[in-house]
């Protein structure tokens, strides 16, 4: 993420890198019409493969309350960032500017329920809460992400539309004004539907 990408029209160009037996590898380019860029992506799509392997998972689900216990928020400007007015919150713990290493955790979905999941928008809820980073710090500071690595790990099409998802987001490091984070999407079933990494950075 080169620049800020505000809301609106964008321009988007895919071109495709290799493909393959069983993948394909596209770089993107997201920015503005007039040539400027404010993002660039590689994305790697393949088809399953080695269907026969299975691992027992190392992450496991946190211990949350049931969604339905906590009360949801809509989070709007000018106190939150312009997408979240769209999402429904419902946060468990690591609130901004607490001052504190709690661990981001909350139930996430869309404000208008839908009927079925996609890629795009799994992919987009394991981004849906603040960075952990935010939670450290007692006071206002802008950050910006810098990187963001997602795996898809679900088929969309097997989560239950009609409840949220568990997000969590940790601090893994932090070095000279920047922060490596982790982010998981659960499903309510307890699978692991997103992991995402980024790599924040704290502006001043």
């Amino acid at each position: 993420m080169v620049g800020p990408v505000p809301a609106g029209p964008a321009r988007v160009t895919c071109t495709l890198v290799r493909r393959g037996s069983a993948t394909a590898v596209w770089h993107v380019a997201i920015g503005s019409a007039e040539g400027e860029t404010w993002a660039v992506a590689t994305v790697v799509l393949g088809a399953d493969r080695a269907l026969d392997v299975e691992g027992a998972p190392v992450l496991r689900m946190p211990d949350a309350p049931d969604w339905a216990d906590i009360a949801a928020l809509t989070l709007e400007p000018p106190l939150a960032p312009e997408f979240l007015q769209h999402l429904e919150v419902r946060p468990i713990s690591g609130y901004p500017y607490s001052g504190t290493s709690d661990e981001v955790l909350g139930w996430v979905a869309p404000a208008v329920p839908l009927t079925s999941y996609d890629d795009a928008t799994l992919v987009g809820l394991v981004d849906a809460l603040w960075p952990a980073a935010l939670v450290q710090v007692s006071t206002a500071r802008p950050m910006a992400t810098l990187s963001f690595s997602a795996t898809l790990l679900v088929d969309p099409a097997s989560v239950d539309a009609s409840a949220p998802l568990l997000h969590r987001g940790r601090m893994l490091g932090l070095a000279q004004g920047y922060s490596t984070e982790s982010r998981e999407l659960w499903t309510p079933d307890g699978r692991l539907a997103v992991h995402n990494s980024q790599v924040i950075a704290i502006i001043r």
